[in-house]
């Protein structure tokens, strides 16, 4: 947020459905079918099941295209 409280970018609520392949550090690798919850151009929210940790890396594809 900006000094005066507001967003800086607009945020956006989309369902866009996406698959998440991730490599988590400590448990291996998951992938799970899901959806964004918001967007923005700096990035997005997206909907997972699968618990995920700042050293973990995940894969994002957008099932749409």
């Amino acid at each position: 947020m900006t000094a005066q409280g507001t967003r800086s970018t607009e945020r956006l609520l989309l369902a866009i459905p996406i698959r998440v392949l991730g490599l988590k550090s400590q448990q291996g690798e998951f992938i799970e079918d899901t959806r964004t919850v918001v967007i923005n151009d700096r990035g997005a929210r997206i909907a997972l099941n699968q618990p995920v940790a700042a050293n973990d890396t995940v894969k994002v594809i957008n099932l749409n295209n």
